[in-house]
């Protein structure tokens, strides 16, 4: 027998994500003015925007899948493993400056899409 997926979620789950969120959001901005702070022109002229524009990009994902409705109900999962693979990922790249905060919260994320796929919120 199967039972309808609940509309809503708990109080925990959406936390961990804003959480994960603000984390992201945090880093990106934390990022990008400790870099413009050292030089004027980094060696790696396109690094840091593409580090930016990635977090944002984890973070829109974040954003986007504590939106209510229907599609996004029914992406909660991936946007939010997709985000938590992402953050994971940069966030063991960039061990040694923002990855720490970056592995956080992508253990949060990774624990909202379990919680979210297993149906315990």
């Amino acid at each position: 027998m199967a039972t309808a997926a609940p509309t809503r979620e708990g109080r925990t789950l959406r936390l961990l994500v804003w959480i994960a969120f603000v984390i992201v959001v945090v880093t990106a901005f934390g990022y990008v003015l400790i870099i413009r702070a050292q030089e004027t022109y980094p060696p790696e002229a396109f690094m840091v925007p593409f580090v930016a524009a990635y977090l944002a990009l984890m973070a829109a994902l974040l954003g986007v899948s504590l939106r209510p409705g229907r599609l996004a109900l029914r992406l909660r999962p991936a946007l939010r493993g997709g985000a938590a693979a992402g953050l994971l990922a940069m966030g063991v790249l960039a061990l040694m400056s923002i990855g720490i905060l970056l592995v956080v919260a992508g253990g949060l994320a990774a624990a909202a899409a379990v919680m979210t796929l297993v149906g315990r919120h």
